[in-house]
């Protein structure tokens, strides 16, 4: 399966063997074995208050984290009116090109580009948002849903001669 598949499938299945950019830091890549995968149906995680105009920087959402040895596959859905940015780690902001960054609109959810909203996390590594209110009226709430698959992973020894590659860094 694709990573970004336009359908919310897991990016490998178990018994398959994904290759993870950014495992160790900054371009480190390690090779794993899926052991299995769990589905994590839902979260959702109001961020608070955001005044007409202003973003909230580097907010943590500390329930995506995950053990040693697991990868999450998450997308997202705003339910109130703000934009999201990904930070990944806090230094780098994901969704960027060589002159631009790119949000996640609310308005995103149910479209043909609901799968760009789609981001890993590996074990703890750190994901902070930045959370913007692009009204002119002041929000009291800014509720965000998160929803994908757990893998649990085996570290393999030598790279496989079959992998699917995930990224869990900005690049």
């Amino acid at each position: 399966m694709p990573v970004y598949a336009k359908d919310f499938e897991p990016i490998a299945k178990p018994s398959e063997n994904v290759c993870i950019i950014g495992a160790e830091g900054k371009g480190n890549t390690k090779y794993y074995k899926i052991v299995a995968i769990e589905s994590l149906p839902f979260y959702e995680h109001d961020f608070g208050a955001v005044n007409a105009g202003q973003t909230l920087k580097d907010q943590e959402v500390k329930a995506l984290y995950l053990n040693a040895r697991q990868l999450a596959q998450y997308r997202i859905r705003l339910v109130d009116d703000v934009e999201l940015q990904l930070k990944q780690p806090k230094s780098d902001t994901k969704f960027t090109t060589k002159s631009g960054e790119f949000k996640i609109p609310r308005d995103i959810a149910g479209t043909e580009f609901t799968n760009l909203t789609e981001f890993f996390v590996f074990e703890d590594q750190s994901i902070l948002f930045n959370v913007t209110n692009p009204s002119a009226s002041n929000i009291s709430s800014s509720k965000v849903q998160f929803a994908g698959f757990k893998y649990i992973l085996k570290e393999l020894d030598k790279e496989p001669d079959k992998y699917t590659t995930v990224i869990v860094e900005a690049q």
